[in-house]
Parts: C-alpha cells; sequence; structure tokens
C-alpha cells in the first residue's frame, strides 16, 4: 500500500512536472479551451435565449437587428480574434479568417471590428505579409467584405497603408491576385482620396496588368468602368446629398466626408484617365476587342460597358465603329438586352461626336 501511495505521489509529480514543462503552451491550450467552451454555449442559445439543443448561427438577420445581441456578436469578435493570436496552425487561422469575413459581412461588425480593437495592426496587415498564400487570401476577404459600403472601414485601411500592400500582390502574388483585386474594389469605391493614393501609388498599371489575364480580367474591367463612371457623374455638393432623405445615417455622413476630403474629389485633372492612358490600358481594351467572339457574353457586355467609359480618351478604339454597329444589329430585336442596346448607342455617338470636329475643319 505503501509502495501504491509512493507510485500515486510519483505518478502526481511527473504531473506536475510535466504541466511545467508545457509552460506557456499549456497556458494557451486552457485558455482556448476555456473560450471554445463560452462561443459555444453562445452559439446553442436560440432568439429567446433557451437552449434547444441544437446549434444555430448569430448571423441570422433576425439576430442581427436586435441590439440585445450585440454582447454577444461582440464577444464572438473577441473570441474570435484572441482564437487567432494564441493559435499557430495555419489550416485553423485561415478558418478563423473566414470566420471574421463571416461576421464582417453585417455592417456594424465590419465597423466595430476596425474601431473597437486592433484586428487591422495585429492580425489583418501581418496576415497579408505571411508566407502562407492561403492566410493572405483570408486577409484580402476580410478586407473586402468590412469595407464593401463601409466609408468608416475605407478610411482607416487607407491611413494604415494596407493600398500599397494589396498593389504589391496584385502585382506580384499569382495566386492571391484575385482576392486582392477584390479587396481593392471594395476600398476604392466613393472614395476619391484613396483612388488618388492608388493612382500614385502605381495602382493603375497594376490594373492594366491583371485586365488582360483571364482570371481577373472581369473584376478588373468593371472596377476601372466603376471609377470612370464615378468622375463621369461626380457630385461634390454637400447640398446635393440634403436632397435625398435617405443620406442620413451616420455611414453616408462618412460617405460625404470621404468624397469632400479629397483635393480633386471629380478628378478634374484628369489623373486617372492619364495613368490609364499612359499604362496601356486603351490597348488592353483594342486586344479585347479585337478577341471580341471568343468573350461569353457577360463578358462582353463588361467589354462593351469598359469601352463606353473610355471612349472620351481612348480614340484609337474608334476604328471599332463597324464592329459597333453590326453588334448593335444583332443586340437590337431582342428587348432582354435593351441594356446593351443603350451601351451601344451610346458608344456609337461618342465616336460620331469625336469624328464631327474632324470633319468641320477639313
Amino acid at each position: 500500500m505503501l509502495s501504491d501511495a509512493n507510485d500515486e505521489k510519483d505518478d502526481q509529480g511527473s504531473k506536475t512536472g510535466n504541466i511545467g514543462s508545457l509552460g506557456e503552451e499549456k497556458v494557451k491550450s486552457t485558455i482556448k479551451i476555456r473560450k471554445h467552451i463560452e462561443i459555444a454555449e453562445t452559439h446553442i442559445k436560440d432568439s429567446d435565449g433557451d437552449s434547444d439543443g441544437k446549434v444555430s448561427r448569430r448571423d441570422k438577420a433576425v439576430n442581427l437587428q436586435d441590439p440585445a445581441k450585440h454582447a454577444s456578436e461582440e464577444r464572438l469578435l473577441y473570441f474570435l480574434l484572441d482564437q487567432y493570436t494564441l493559435g499557430s496552425d495555419v489550416t485553423e487561422k485561415v478558418d478563423i479568417l473566414k470566420n471574421l469575413e463571416n461576421f464582417a459581412h453585417k455592417s456594424e461588425n465590419g465597423r466595430d471590428l476596425f474601431k473597437s480593437t486592433n484586428a487591422l495592426q495585429d492580425i489583418l496587415i501581418p496576415a497579408l505579409n505571411s508566407s502562407e498564400a492561403e492566410i493572405r487570401k483570408g486577409s484580402c476577404g476580410v478586407l473586402a467584405i468590412a469595407a464593401q459600403n463601409n466609408p468608416y472601414v475605407q478610411h482607416k485601411v487607407w491611413e494604415s497603408g494596407v493600398l500599397r500592400l494589396l498593389i504589391h500582390i496584385l502585382n506580384f502574388d499569382q495566386h492571391v491576385r484575385p482576392k486582392a483585386l477584390f479587396a481593392l474594389s471594395s476600398l476604392l469605391r466613393l472614395f476619391p482620396e484613396a483612388q488618388q493614393k492608388f493612382v500614385l501609388e502605381g495602382g493603375s498599371a497594376a490594373l492594366v496588368k491583371v485586365a488582360f489575364l483571364s482570371e481577373t480580367r472581369k473584376r478588373a474591367l468593371t472596377l476601372i468602368s466603376d471609377l470612370l463612371i464615378e468622375r463621369k457623374h461626380c457630385v461634390v455638393d454637400e447640398e446635393d446629398f440634403s436632397k435625398h432623405p435617405s443620406k442620413t445615417r451616420s455611414e453616408d455622413r462618412d460617405h460625404i466626408d470621404n468624397i469632400l476630403s479629397a483635393k480633386d474629389p471629380c478628378d478634374k485633372e484628369k489623373l486617372l484617365q492619364t495613368s490609364l492612358l499612359v499604362n496601356g490600358w486603351c490597348d488592353v481594351l483594342k486586344e479585347t476587342l479585337d478577341n471580341f467572339p471568343g468573350f461569353d457574353q457577360d463578358d462582353q457586355v463588361l467589354i462593351l460597358e469598359a469601352v463606353s467609359n473610355s471612349l472620351s480618351f481612348c480614340q484609337n478604339l474608334n476604328v471599332f465603329e463597324q464592329t459597333f454597329q453590326k453588334l448593335l444589329l444583332n443586340f437590337e430585336p431582342d428587348e432582354i438586352y435593351e441594356d446593351v442596346v443603350i451601351v451601344l448607342k451610346n458608344i456609337l455617338s461618342a465616336i460620331s461626336n469625336h469624328e464631327q470636329p474632324t470633319k468641320d475643319e477639313l
């Protein structure tokens, strides 16, 4: 019995020694387990706060609109951030970044992520510099979703210098390039100051480069077209915003501030157009039109919209007038292509207006 007792003591001593040898890793593991339990308890509560034994998502539309649930959402956010910091496994980190991306789909959550935590500096920026492509993708995904129509997030990201990192990825990171372009698309829209910085940092050259590539062509065409449209329909007078009753929320106020804070919000100096022209954007469109029949119909529509928005400075596209006329004849009889017909008529009108002064001079 004495021997058994001594063995038991030795056993306990051995366990104590093992705990001591694990040190910090054991502490981290214990913290993670405790947090897992806490978040699991949150997840099994239904909308009335009662447990029905089933795991239910916390981001259902009804729950999202309930202020009483905010504490739970905040708890989930900090849980995810703690898990990422404590974890070392790549798969786990990628999974957490995906969870943060899902969390940020709600505008208020995306704002909280960047306003109430240090996630941008402590997690997302280091993740963009990770040696693991999946982690870099995950960070781009969080940035893309959180910044969509969220001017507060756009401004915080712009201030952090992330634009330069995303441009670098766009230029040189083949595996992450599409996700980086998605993030840039969210960060730049309705944010002239960020757009100006983007152009000055070499972003136009990067965009033109990826517009040649099949995996990024569609999003690049869309982004450049959207930026050109913003300039065409630019509104900088704050009174114009007040005419719309819906423009009363704080995020709309932030959008106005983002626009009005730019030195040249409507790009009257043609910084974007000049940069696109110099970096070969018109050549991209010309080459794309040369191969137009090979694209599917959705891509063809995007190409035509890009051409329509670029004709004012891409004079080399005028040579495709007959092509546009033939396309108009093909699309016009079918009512479902009414929008395409309008685009084609706008293109032909623009070409005609460009040519007319030359004829008068002759």
